[in-house]
């Protein structure tokens, strides 16, 4: 009897697993599913209607997005949601999230993941990443449906080179030192499986350099 009432348990619990990932594929499949996936207020960790720009970023589905937002407008936000879409869309991809140094990514993306986990458990029932580390040897995050998020801090766009992704994305991107040389070297990485979209974010800044600028300068030419 103690053996049916588990057997009964169990597979109840498979199948709203399979309810829970039928409704987020199906999430990541709309026009605007990154709405419906989270948007977290990066002040209160509330749910927030998106600003027109983080609409006009995540509705885009170009293979190469650059914007700039001022501080606290939701840019982090913005790029992590871009990145759950494209995870959930397409599953078993591997991503890069990177920005210019680990104490940027613990003060930004980090902290992002953690509202948000929480915001899944409370508003979707449960988390859909099972494994998230970040300590400086191995920084790495991984959804239910094998789609895995690597996380690289460098200030020279030369030290991203290696691996294959599907997605990338790069925060803080006027301070990644970068020329037209290194990002040629790095375009090649993204020949794995997955959407090979690049989703370039910072802050207005007076550097007029770095990544983004070189970026924006190669798309004008």
């Amino acid at each position: 009897m103690q053996r049916s009432s588990n057997g009964q348990k169990k597979r109840l619990q498979e199948s709203k697993a399979r309810q829970r990932s039928k409704a987020l594929r199906s999430a990541a499949s709309q026009r605007r599913p990154t709405y419906r996936l989270g948007y977290v207020d990066a002040s209160t960790g509330a749910t927030s209607t998106p600003l027109p720009y983080q609409r006009a970023v995540l509705d885009d589905r170009s293979d190469l997005v650059v914007f700039q937002a001022g501080r606290g407008t939701g840019k982090t936000w913005t790029m992590w949601l871009d990145c759950v879409h494209y995870c959930l869309e397409y599953p078993g991809l591997n991503a890069l999230f990177g920005a210019p140094s680990h104490k940027m990514l613990t003060r930004g993306i980090f902290k992002v993941i953690k509202t948000w986990r929480k915001w899944a458990e409370r508003n979707l029932g449960w988390d859909p990443v099972v494994r998230f580390t970040t300590s400086f040897a191995n920084m790495e995050l991984e959804f239910f449906n094998g789609s895995t998020v690597v996380f690289g801090s460098a200030a020279d766009m030369d030290e991203f080179r290696g691996g294959s992704y599907g997605y990338a994305a790069f925060d803080e991107a006027d301070y990644i030192v970068a020329n037209a040389e290194a990002w040629a070297a790095f375009l090649p990485c993204m020949r794995g499986y997955g959407p090979g979209r690049k989703v370039i974010g910072g802050t207005p800044s007076s550097l007029g350099s770095g990544l983004m600028a070189l970026v924006l300068a190669l798309a004008t030419v």
